[in-house]
């Protein structure tokens, strides 16, 4: 990556918003070149310094969902919420206009790591999404692997997949399947690698939209 990732970001808290671009600065690869507090500045600070990601809250002066829908249709595709889970409404609206979320809560390296899965056009779930949230993410109309079919993975694949699903550990799960621990590690990079899943469940979420699991598998 030879220039900087250039970052746009909204909240109508001061202290928060210049807190994450200071964090966000201390990463060589990015440069926060805008900080604005409501949906209107967000807006026309898109507009006039074309940023490659923006970060901004849904819950802020002049609706954070109308912002973004008006950005997505102007062109804008790499978006990230970062609000609240008490705003799980919220969310489902801002996962169906297009967009990737990190709960506020997130480390800092989290946060990183979104940036950079959404500017490559991947979508993000934050780590910390809760059991309930997921739940409504699967039965809404989001889904960002409708124009993806079901990769030709291996019955090996699919196993290791499920049992990432229910929560086993590599060492569990090698166990289970007769592997070594090794062989597990390698096929879960090449899983993610194929599926360009990102954040802990992310492969939840494309198992679950894909049919690899259900639901009710889930403990």
């Amino acid at each position: 990556m030879n220039e900087k990732i250039k970052l746009l970001i909204a909240d109508d808290h001061v202290h928060f918003r210049d807190g994450l671009a200071t964090n966000i600065n201390e990463d060589s690869r990015m440069d926060v070149v805008a900080k604005v507090g409501n949906a209107q500045e967000l807006i026309e600070a898109a507009q006039l310094l074309h940023p490659d990601v923006i970060i901004t809250d849904l819950v802020m002066p002049g609706n954070g969902i109308t912002a973004i829908r008006q950005l997505s249709a102007r062109g804008f595709k790499r978006i990230i919420v970062l609000t609240g889970f008490e705003d799980q409404d919220l969310i489902i609206e801002a996962l169906e206009a297009g967009v990737g979320y990190v709960a506020k809560i997130a480390e800092r390296e989290e946060i990183i790591t979104a940036i950079l899965e959404v500017f490559r056009l991947r979508p993000h779930f934050s780590d910390s999404t809760s059991a309930i949230l997921m739940k409504e993410m699967v039965e809404s109309t989001y889904n960002p692997y409708k124009k993806i079919k079901l990769l030709d993975f291996t019955k090996e694949e699919l196993e290791i997949i499920r049992l990432t699903c229910l929560g086993l550990t590599i060492q569990e799960i090698a166990a289970r399947i007769y592997m070594s621990e090794r062989t597990v590690s390698r096929l879960k990079v090449k899983i993610k690698d194929e599926t360009a899943v990102s954040g802990r469940n992310g492969l939840l979420f494309y198992a679950l939209k894909t049919g690899i699991v259900s639901l009710n598998d889930l403990p």
